[in-house]
């Protein structure tokens, strides 16, 4: 499975929620995605986040930092459409609670351990 740009911006924007990726690997993505580093430079917790992302289709919602500098995301309720509930400014912290599923793949990629070959770029 061939990971695309969308892919990898969208794995850092999900790094951005849970915080998994080191300094080292949300740089990694930013060099990929400027041609300054080839896919087996990647490291490999970036590659399965990606994929993680990739195959579950996880689209990240819409972020903004409010007045008060705090991270918030909008939680969309399109699948409680029945109780007509209005969309909301939540902080990030809030996400996991909401998307349980995800919370869960992305801890077990926490507690994986890798072997990245190149630490230094």
């Amino acid at each position: 499975m061939e990971i695309t740009a969308i892919d990898l911006i969208n794995t850092l924007t999900i790094d951005s929620i849970f915080g998994v990726l080191s300094w080292y690997e949300r740089t990694a993505i930013h060099q990929y995605l400027n041609n300054k580093i080839s896919p087996e430079d990647m490291p490999e917790k970036v590659t399965v986040l990606a994929s993680v992302v990739k195959e579950n289709n996880i689209v990240p919602p819409q972020m903004k930092y409010g007045q008060d500098r705090l991270k918030y995301y909008l939680q969309e309720y399109r699948e409680y459409e029945f109780l007509d509930l209005p969309n909301e400014w939540l902080q990030i912290e809030e996400y996991a609670k909401y998307y349980p599923e995800l919370t869960q793949k992305i801890k077990e990629i926490t507690n994986k351990n890798f072997n990245n070959k190149n630490n230094t770029l």
